[in-house]
């Protein structure tokens, strides 16, 4: 029998604190934490969240803050750099245990600068629609309880439109921005001479109109037709309630409302485009005082189109492009009424006519009328410059309509 020893050696030892060693040194020359190399560095939960903070303050970011530079100075022309940039995110390395990010959600969120669905999004969980909420009889919010309610169908429809016709008219903006600087470019010379700069404009955006409607034919029509399944869906409803005779809108039907809507809210919007965008051009133009800074002004204007036109167009649309569509199914299946219907969490103005019933060919709001303000104050009223005969009316809330009884 031959004794051998269980415990190492103290050369063993020594050779493992050697190795140790090694790895340290080459963690400070790499700016790369103990821990990361060596498993048996001693460091507990605190410190070790704290060295991998350094290793991004110190170590990462230097390096990914290079990238992104060169990133977008070889990408990016002068004109996209102003729009476009590149940047790692890096909220993976700082993602906190599940406790503790959702201590910080809900100091966040009692604190008022983030919604319950901000931080969902930032847990990657799907957007929950929030509570219904209806106007009391006394002008407040009244809040219903239905803990296990699902979007209604036009939320869904609203929020897909929305997405699509967004991602269209950011596509659009970006390519009319790069074509109206160019064309302000060519005039620069003739500055003095604004009339000459508005006949041109005038020239570009006529012969645009063509793959502007081009560009968005299809998010449109899409829409379209998904708020079209929506109002049959409600006349259906109507007619099994008693508000609406028996009838049926029929496949053909349906196809002519389709291609009349949508070719009337295409044509509409492209018309309003154009002029909204010559108005700010030439806007910008009168107020600069020189050919460099007419292109800067010019300049500053395209890149505000993208960075909050897109998305303010593209709720308006969509709401518009569901409620006309909404608006044409109930006329086919004979309604004689009209019902505003307010969407949850609605402002002050759209709790006000939300239940409001109307002729079919009335308008829910007369020209000039004044809607009351915040909690009833007459000071910030909203005053309707034409008849709105359905919702929106303004942007940011998706109100719809229905048969009314």
């Amino acid at each position: 029998m031959e004794f051998k020893p269980i415990a190492g050696t103290a050369k063993d030892a020594q050779l493992i604190e050697a190795r140790q060693f090694a790895m340290r040194l080459l963690a400070a020359a790499m700016r790369i934490p103990p821990h990361l190399l060596d498993p048996s560095a001693r460091g507990t939960y605190q410190n070790v969240e704290t060295q991998t903070l350094e290793f991004l303050t110190f170590s990462l970011q230097p390096l990914l803050t290079r990238f992104e530079e060169a990133f977008t100075r070889r990408l990016f022309t002068a004109q996209e750099r102003r729009r476009y940039y590149a940047e790692f995110l890096v909220d993976g390395l700082l993602r906190a245990d599940t406790r503790t990010r959702y201590e910080a959600y809900k100091t966040a969120i009692d604190a008022g600068f983030m919604d319950p669905e901000e931080a969902r999004e930032r847990e990657n969980m799907p957007v929950r629609p929030s509570p219904i909420r209806e106007p009391a009889d006394d002008g407040a919010t009244r809040r219903v309880p239905n803990p296990e309610r699902r979007a209604l169908p036009e939320e869904e429809v609203h929020v897909q439109l929305v997405r699509s016709l967004e991602a269209a008219l950011r596509e659009l903006l970006v390519r009319e921005g790069d074509e109206v600087l160019s064309l302000v470019e060519a005039h620069v010379d003739k500055r003095a001479d604004l009339e000459h700069l508005e006949v041109a404009l005038r020239d570009y955006y006529a012969a645009a109109a063509a793959w502007i409607g081009s560009l968005l034919r299809n998010p449109f029509g899409a829409g379209v037709q998904a708020a079209l399944g929506l109002g049959i869906k409600r006349v259906e409803e109507a007619i099994a309630q008693g508000v609406l005779p028996k009838t049926t809108v029929t496949a053909e039907t349906a196809g002519r409302i389709r291609e009349r809507v949508a070719e009337r809210v295409l044509r509409d919007y492209v018309a309003q485009h154009a002029a909204v965008s010559q108005a700010e051009i030439l806007a910008a133009a009168r107020l600069a005082a020189s050919d460099s800074h007419l292109l800067e002004a010019v300049e500053r204007v395209v890149t505000d189109w993208v960075d909050g036109r897109a998305a303010k167009a593209a709720q308006l649309q969509a709401a518009i492009v569901r409620n006309e569509t909404a608006r044409a199914v109930y006329r086919e299946a004979g309604a004689t009424k009209l019902r505003w219907v307010a969407n949850e969490g609605a402002c002050d103005f759209c709790r006000g006519l939300h239940g409001k019933v109307v002729g079919f060919d009335q308008p829910f709001v007369a020209a000039g009328e004044t809607l009351a303000g915040p909690d009833g104050q007459a000071a910030r009223p909203l005053v309707a410059r034409t008849p709105r005969l359905q919702p929106p009316i303004h942007v940011g809330y998706a109100c719809v309509i229905v048969p009314g009884g």
